[in-house]
């Protein structure tokens, strides 16, 4: 009889043992919406893990925050009769935050492994020149004008966007005999399609083009003398209207052209150009690579 209630209660051990297993297992698959609802304060709920390093879910929401925050003041600046801009979608932004961040913990681990680092007082001059710099009345003005664009305090963009800003800046310089054939040969692409399809310039640059000229499908509008760098503007006076031109190299990347028209303006040769830009830059080298790291994502 003792053996009998001993194999018994071996039997209810093991059931509640598997019980709890079971609990917890569906804890782990099925509670992520616990967690975001209800546990975030206390456990760092990951939205995506870069070779072990968390990206949380409340950076996340952070992020599409502060995304939303700046797509709402450029759809006020279109409503006060600026130019207006493809807005992303809301499922857009929610990527492109996700894709940012992960990016992030890449260039921060590019920075450790190769030894760059960023003291208090480049933060701060790199502050002063874009932030201050660009407004009045100083750190009140700058305070608003960030609060306004980007949701973020003057201490949370110095620590989000400079301290990236400058990481960025010394990768680029240490790795750049790594970042220029990789901006040749996505450049020679471009080139490729828009030497195959010239009617289509416009669209390809709103495609592919990496400057602000984007949003405009490359336009520059009419140009004079003079007012191009040197081997853009012999370029672009050689080529005749509709043509267009092979990669300009520059020290900030490669240029595509394409010559709309040439006129004389108040008496001065002026000529009408679209363009195409494809920077050397660190994001070519992280997308070429970016198979090599370990990138989960957890949330859509």
């Amino acid at each position: 009889m003792k053996s009998f209630d001993k194999l018994k209660i071996k039997k209810i051990l093991i059931i509640i043992s598997s019980v709890v297993g079971a609990v917890i297992i569906f804890l782990i698959i099925y509670g992520i919406g616990v967690y975001q609802w209800h546990w975030q304060s206390l456990i760092p709920y990951p939205a995506a893990i870069v070779d072990y390093k968390i990206v949380s879910y409340n950076d996340w929401q952070q992020k599409i925050d502060q995304y939303q925050k700046t797509k709402s003041f450029y759809a006020q600046g279109e409503s006060a009769g600026l130019p207006a801009l493809n807005m992303p979608s809301d499922e857009m932004i929610k990527e492109q935050a996700l894709e940012d961040l992960i990016k992030a913990k890449i260039i921060e681990r590019l920075a450790k492994k190769n030894k760059i680092k960023i003291t208090a007082e480049e933060i701060n001059d790199a502050y002063q020149e874009l932030v201050l710099g660009q407004v009045k009345n100083g750190e009140e003005s700058a305070e608003e004008s960030l609060q306004k664009i980007y949701g973020l305090s003057i201490a949370e963009f110095k620590n989000q966007v400079i301290q990236e800003y400058l990481w960025r800046q010394k990768l680029n310089a240490k790795l750049a005999d790594g970042l220029k054939p990789l901006a040749e040969k996505k450049a020679e692409q471009v080139l490729a399609e828009a030497k195959s399809q010239p009617s289509q310039f416009e669209a390809l640059a709103r495609a592919y083009s990496e400057d602000s000229t984007a949003l405009s499908g490359g336009d520059m509008g009419y140009i004079g003398r003079g007012e191009m760098v040197t081997a853009y503007e012999d370029t672009a006076w050689q080529l005749s209207v509709g043509e267009i031109s092979d990669l300009i190299e520059t020290p900030a990347g490669y240029y595509i052209i394409k010559v709309e028209d040439k006129k004389k303006i108040d008496g001065e040769d002026e000529i009408k150009i679209r363009q195409i830009f494809i920077k050397i830059d660190l994001d070519k080298l992280i997308d070429e690579n970016l198979s090599s790291y370990q990138v989960i994502r957890l949330v859509k």
